[in-house]
Formats: C-alpha cells, sequence, structure tokens
C-alpha cells in the first residue's frame, strides 16, 4: 500500500499570489495536505507606512484567492519576538500542530534577509523538518548574474555593473522557464488540524497597533488609487498588453498619456511574477523564437535583477555611497528646501506635480520620479539619502535594492551615475507637452494655457488673473529664483569633493574607481598585505563616471592645481602621458593598495 504523503506548510512573504508560484506548485505536487502561513519577519517589520497598507490589503486578497479555489486559508501570525529566532520557532510550532514535514518559500535576496532565510532553514533542518527555499522574485537569482557580471572576461567590455554587460549576461543565462499555472487543487488539511493551526495563529499574532491605526486617513487615500486584488492584477497586465505595449516605445516618457504599466506595485509584493510579466510582453513566433514587442519594457524587467545583484555585490548599497570617497560630499542641510520637496511645494509644477501624485497615490511614473531625484540631487544639493528615505515611506511599490540604485545613480555615487540633469522646465516639453499630468496634479494651475505651464511665473498678469492664480497665495514662489546657478554650486560641490579626494580614486582617465567588491577588513588586509598579488581576482574597478566630473591626468599631473580657465579637468592626453598609461594603469593598483592599507577603512 502507497504511504501518504504528510503535510506541507508554505511560507508566504512578499509572493503573495498562487500563479507562478513554485513553491506552492512544488507543494502541489508532493501531494499532502497543504497549509499557507504568513509569518511576518525580518522585512515586514520594517516595511514603512505605504507599503504596510498594501501589503495588508495583498494578503486579504490572496486568502480571498485560496479561500474560491482551494476552500483553504491563508494562516497569518506574528512572533511575539523581533529576530530569525523567532520566525524559525513560530513555523516550527506551525508545523508541529499540523504534524507536517516540510517548509516551502520563496527566497529574498536582499543581503540582510538571505542571511536570515539561510539561519531560519538551518534551525527548521535542525528540528527536524525538511525546508526548501524557491526562486520567484527575480527573473535570475543574484549568485547567477555574478557569474557573468564579474568573470574576469568580462570587465572592461563594457562599464561595470550598468545595463549593458546586464543585458550580455542575460544573453548567456539561458531560459527563464515556463510561467507555472495555478496548481488544480490543494488538499485542505483535516478539520482537527486546522483548529490546531488557527489556535497557534490566534496565539501568536498581536492586535492592531495605535501607529497602524493611526495612519487609517492617509492609507485609504492610497488604497482608492488601486485595486489590490488578483483581478486587479490581471486587469492591469491585460490592459497594458493590449492597449499600451505596442505604443510603449513611443510614448514611456509622456507623463501626460498614460502610457506604462503601473505593474510595480504587484511585482513588489509578489502579486504577480517577473516571469509571468515577461512572458506576456513577448511578440509571436519569429523564426521559431519569441522576442520582445518593446525592448525597452523587456529591459525594465532586467533592471530589476541588476539591482539585486549590484545589492548582492555591495551589502551598503542602501545607505553608504559606492564610491568610498562621495562621503565628503558637503551635502546641502536645508529643511526648508527638504520639506518643501517632500510636499510638492517648490514652485516648480512638474516636480510637485510629481511629489503629490506619490502622496497621493504612492505612486509616480519612471521619469518623474528621476525628474524630481534629478531636482534634489542636482539643483537643491540634497543627500540622495534624504531622497531614499522619503520614497520608502511613501510607495507602494518600494524594493530596497531597485530605489537604492536609482537614488545612488541619481546622488551620482552609484555604478552607474547619470548622465544626464533633468531640468524642471525644459524636460516637461517632452514628458508633459500638453500640460495635462500638472493639471491634474496641481489642479490651482488647471487653467492656465499650456504656454504657461510650467513656469507660472512668467505668465502675464491677465494671464494670472484670468487662471484665477494669485503667485505666493494659491501657488507657491520658486524655492530656487536661479536654476543654473543652483546647478553650478552643486557642481561645484561635487568637483571640489573629486579634487580633494586622495588621487588613488581615479584613474588616469579620471574614471571613479572603487572595490570590485564588498571585501571584509580580514580579507581586505589580506589582499594589501599578499605578495603575489596576481593570484587574486581583481579588487579595484573603474566605474562610469560623467564626463564633467572626471579628474582626469597622472598620479603627479592630479596633485597639480588645476587650471582656472577651465571648471572641468581636461580629459585630454599629452603624448608623454599616452606612452605612460601603460604604466601607469599597473601602478594605480599598488597606489591604491597603499591608500586603503593606511586608511583602514572598513566597508562591512
Amino acid at each position: 500500500m502507497e504511504k501518504t504523503a504528510t503535510g506541507t506548510v508554505v511560507w508566504f512573504r512578499r509572493d503573495l499570489r498562487i500563479h507562478d508560484h513554485q513553491a506552492l506548485h512544488a507543494a502541489w505536487k508532493r501531494g499532502g495536505p497543504v497549509a499557507c502561513v504568513y509569518v511576518q519577519g525580518f522585512d515586514e517589520d520594517k516595511l514603512a507606512r505605504a507599503q504596510q497598507t498594501w501589503m495588508s490589503q495583498a494578503r486579504k486578497a490572496l486568502h480571498r484567492s485560496l479561500m474560491q479555489k482551494y476552500e483553504t486559508s491563508l494562516w497569518c501570525c506574528k512572533p511575539s519576538a523581533h529576530g530569525y529566532e523567532s520566525v524559525a520557532q513560530a513555523l516550527k510550532t506551525c508545523l508541529d500542530a499540523i504534524g507536517a514535514t516540510h517548509l516551502f518559500y520563496s527566497r529574498r535576496y536582499e543581503p540582510d534577509a538571505a542571511t536570515e532565510d539561510d539561519r531560519i532553514e538551518q534551525l527548521i533542518k535542525e528540528g527536524g523538518f525538511n525546508a526548501r527555499g524557491f526562486e520567484g522574485h527575480l527573473l535570475f537569482q543574484p549568485m547567477e548574474v555574478d557569474k557573468w557580471m564579474s568573470s574576469g572576461k568580462r570587465i572592461g567590455r563594457a562599464h561595470y555593473g550598468t545595463l549593458l554587460p546586464m543585458l550580455h549576461a542575460f544573453k548567456q543565462m539561458g531560459d527563464i522557464g515556463k510561467v507555472l499555472p495555478a496548481p488544480p487543487s490543494l488538499p485542505c488539511l483535516p478539520r482537527d488540524s486546522q483548529r490546531k493551526l488557527e489556535l497557534v495563529c490566534t496565539s501568536m499574532t498581536k492586535k492592531k497597533s495605535q501607529k497602524e491605526g493611526a495612519l487609517a486617513p492617509w492609507a485609504d487615500k492610497l488604497m482608492q488609487a488601486w485595486d489590490v486584488t488578483e483581478e486587479g492584477t490581471r486587469k492591469a497586465l491585460d490592459e497594458f498588453i493590449r492597449q499600451k505595449l505596442q505604443k510603449y516605445e513611443a510614448q514611456r516618457s509622456r507623463a501626460d498619456l498614460q502610457a506604462v504599466s503601473c505593474l510595480s506595485p504587484y511585482l513588489a509584493s509578489g502579486m504577480i511574477s517577473p516571469r509571468t510579466v515577461y512572458a506576456a510582453s513577448l511578440q509571436g513566433e519569429q523564426g521559431g523564437k519569441q522576442s520582445p514587442v518593446s525592448k525597452t519594457f523587456s529591459r525594465r524587467l532586467l533592471w530589476r535583477d541588476l539591482a539585486y545583484w549590484q545589492f548582492y555585490r555591495y551589502p551598503h548599497l542602501s545607505h553608504k555611497p559606492l564610491r568610498a570617497h562621495h562621503t565628503s560630499h558637503a551635502w546641502s542641510q536645508n529643511r526648508e528646501h527638504l520639506i518643501a520637496w517632500q510636499k510638492g511645494r517648490t514652485g516648480f509644477p512638474i516636480v510637485d506635480a510629481g511629489m503629490r501624485q506619490l502622496w497621493h497615490t504612492g505612486w509616480m511614473p519612471q521619469n518623474i520620479r528621476m525628474a524630481t531625484a534629478s531636482f534634489l540631487t542636482e539643483y537643491l544639493n540634497i543627500s540622495w539619502l534624504e531622497g531614499l528615505s522619503w520614497y520608502r515611506d511613501t510607495l507602494v511599490d518600494h524594493d530596497l535594492a531597485i530605489n537604492s540604485m536609482m537614488w545612488q545613480n541619481a546622488g551620482r555615487s552609484g555604478l552607474d551615475q547619470w548622465n544626464f540633469v533633468i531640468h524642471p522646465i525644459t524636460s516637461p516639453k517632452s514628458s508633459d507637452p500638453t500640460g495635462e499630468y500638472v493639471r491634474t496634479w496641481v489642479p490651482e494651475l488647471a487653467k492656465l494655457p499650456t504656454r504657461w505651464i510650467h513656469q507660472p511665473w512668467e505668465a502675464p498678469d491677465q494671464v494670472l488673473d484670468a487662471a484665477q492664480i494669485r503667485m505666493e497665495v494659491d501657488y507657491p514662489t520658486r524655492i530656487i529664483d536661479n536654476l543654473e546657478d543652483a546647478r553650478n554650486a552643486t557642481l561645484k560641490q561635487t568637483l571640489d569633493m573629486q579634487r580633494s579626494a586622495d588621487p588613488f580614486f581615479h584613474t588616469v582617465g579620471g574614471y571613479d574607481v572603487i572595490w570590485f567588491r564588498d571585501i571584509s577588513s580580514a580579507e581586505k588586509e589580506a589582499y594589501l598585505s599578499s605578495v603575489d598579488f596576481q593570484a587574486w581576482e581583481p579588487v579595484f574597478v573603474h566605474v562610469f563616471t560623467r564626463k564633467e566630473l572626471r579628474h582626469a591626468g597622472s598620479v603627479e599631473e592630479r596633485t597639480q592645481k588645476t587650471p582656472t580657465s577651465s571648471p572641468v579637468p581636461s580629459t585630454k592626453k599629452s603624448s608623454t602621458a599616452r606612452k605612460r598609461t601603460k604604466v601607469q594603469r599597473a601602478s594605480n593598483q599598488t597606489l591604491l593598495r597603499r591608500y586603503y592599507r593606511e586608511a583602514q577603512e572598513d566597508t562591512e
């Protein structure tokens, strides 16, 4: 007689779906009763206000889907204490309560979360259970990407850590696999096991806190803009594929046309898998192979994997500049400017529209996110960390890896600092040429003619009177009178920081240099003390540096005073410099080793 399979607990976190869920699919294939459990863990405790609200609605949506399709519940509980030990104990209690022997879950890839998952899995196994993690949050795991992004043969073919080498890696890594359907059925728990599990979860779950209750009015306003259900997720994807994808290449930068997918919150919470979105975006067979309808849209999904690879490679991505010398940048501490930016009251309509949309819906189009970020770091000279913190608190689609990468690049300290500055007056000519985006989110300017909508301060008095606008009363004055002066001041601060940094932070050509990987103090000292440097993998690597920020020349030349005739050091090398380039590049490694030994910087 065939032995009946024992039960399986499927642990849900940011994978709140039943379609293309590898852990759930594996539990169904294994046979035996399946219990779907949500145990709040490390990263859930740290979710900010907007995403707390979204995740709460997403859990309810998953519970409804499970009830409708399988007549089973999503059992939610929360450990009484913080830390991975408490999470592991809660999971073991659930396993014990129903007599299950297996725990299946979807992996997380943020450094702290991945470490916690490994420790939880070890504790589960030590308790006599089986535990296994599955993929699902990304197209490819960061460690798989790293094999291609960080191999010696690929370094130097393109700017390290940017999208181009990521595209090469994607082509080499093979098929992403087929999208899995929802399991046709899930064996329910026996009634006595259901009662035991309900008792366990009820005893662990805390009552709603006063802090959560205080968020209700703002949270309700956010949720009015979204359909946080399984049906809403499918509708968002279907509408984009049928109505917007064909026009995406031409219209993606138009904030006034609503041409983007709006799928990011569903991806961030795991209500839909990236594999499902990628597969849906492919067009029909051509020569036996499918290809993306929009290369740009398909690359948006690769950006997610790139961000997680950067986080895997550099665990300090979320809180410390990847270009170490940028820690000395003199950021502005003007709190009034920061608050005006946060509240959408800068006096620049495209910036204010974006920040108000963020506050009211928890979301902005990608190009408007970049415009508001550029304004903060390039014109206000306020730290990217302030922007990251505000986005984290207010975005319903906040993803620590993705937003950290974006803000590092906006703040010029990331692997791929932006090669542009978005002007808050001229850029709306392409992103909001009709002015409808501004009219939607800055209604006090709604009656202004399009000619003046992005610079109302230039409008004649009779135009303002006709539009019923009193500047300084109905709409704030600009917090910056002269954009060019503000931009030049930030540029000067950045160049001063570049020049004052130790010369070994730059290559001969003026490109910034960073550690090739985030290594411990012990590893660093071992390398710096090593005699046979060639036995090591590359330890330092140059990264893309915007031309106006390149601090060029040899080590000797870079210690000399920069000519006052040019605000940016020249990148043109003399014939003598060209001849010694090869020698100088080799010596850069030695100089960097000496610098880091003396500095004894700890990147852990």
